[in-house]
């Protein structure tokens, strides 16, 4: 598979990512991890991650467009105070020419009236509100040719449980795929192995022939039957779960490369869900390193930036 090059351009980068590294740290409020255990740290650490590697995304691949399936009302609110949800990061990043945001209809009002209030008129013109269910929305998107297939094109897919269905995964892979020197859409996508998949598997059949909505469920989640009910008989550990949708998103719809990565609370380091992230191009899988490592209070490990050299972490 073509690698790219012409969207990822890394030729004479080193020295603009020194200089941006020092700029790329994220500062958290006082007691900000404190703050969002009630409500759940690890979803500012998930928009700390979007943020810091949109910066960088910007710098390789910027000028695409953006596609957010799940965006909610563009704000989140830890320990009663409001804080800005992915659609104005991704806004704010100006990684992008055009961003689509997906929600039901309810929301997708809520959202409409954040941005008017929050977000200057000349950037609302590059923004696209769509109400419904993704599922049916971005298939209606991706009809009308609404993706530029020779740009970058990134999908932030953060369902509240169970509601992104494989077929729609599929369909964003293969609506750039087969053409030389393209990338296919850039896939992160939130999947609730611990609190919602893991305990949708059935417990007594034992055969693969069951029946009713959790099993349903997992059929349209995970893309069949024989994606998961091996691990039911097998293996029943959430991570199975994770590295088995990896592994379909590389071998069955033809990513370069993808990875899961857990992600924990970070005050009780509990796991939560994983972060399925998928993509044609070897840098990008780079810059999630080293946007993990940038937002994360573990020991650091030097992340392999490809074409550029490497980096030393910052003294904090």
């Amino acid at each position: 598979m073509d690698s790219g090059e012409g969207l990822f351009d890394l030729a004479d980068y080193g020295s603009e990512l020194r200089r941006a590294a020092a700029a790329l740290k994220i500062p958290r409020p006082k007691h900000a991890l404190d703050e969002a255990r009630e409500f759940g740290g690890w979803s500012l650490h998930k928009l700390d991650l979007l943020r810091l590697y949109l910066k960088m995304y910007r710098r390789v691949a910027g000028g695409g467009t953006y596609i957010d399936g799940f965006a909610g009302t563009g704000q989140i609110r830890v320990d009663g105070k409001l804080r800005p949800g992915s659609p104005r990061i991704a806004i704010g990043s100006g990684a992008f020419k055009r961003l689509h945001f997906f929600e039901l209809k309810d929301q997708a009002e809520k959202l409409d009236r954040h941005l008017r209030r929050w977000v200057p008129a000349k950037e609302r013109l590059q923004c696209s509100i769509h109400p419904g269910d993704f599922n049916v929305a971005v298939l209606e998107l991706l009809g009308s040719e609404g993706v530029e297939r020779d740009k970058p094109c990134f999908a932030f897919l953060d369902p509240n449980s169970t509601e992104l269905s494989w077929a729609t995964v599929k369909a964003l892979a293969a609506y750039k795929g087969g053409s030389e020197g393209i990338l296919k859409i850039e896939l992160w996508i939130l999947l609730n192995t611990y609190q919602a998949l893991v305990r949708l598997m059935p417990h007594k059949e034992p055969t693969g022939y069951a029946t009713g909505p959790d099993a349903t469920t997992l059929d349209r989640v995970m893309g069949g039957r024989e994606a998961w009910w091996d691990i039911r008989t097998a293996d029943r550990r959430p991570e199975a779960l994770a590295i088995r949708y990896a592994e379909r998103l590389q071998s069955e719809l033809q990513y370069r490369a993808a990875r899961a990565h857990i992600i924990l609370d970070p005050k009780t380091k509990r796991p939560q869900y994983h972060m399925i992230h998928a993509g044609d191009h070897e840098a990008a899988f780079s810059f999630m390193r080293w946007a993990e490592v940038e937002t994360s209070q573990e020991p650091y490990e030097a992340p392999r930036l490809f074409g550029v050299p490497e980096l030393t972490r910052r003294s904090r």
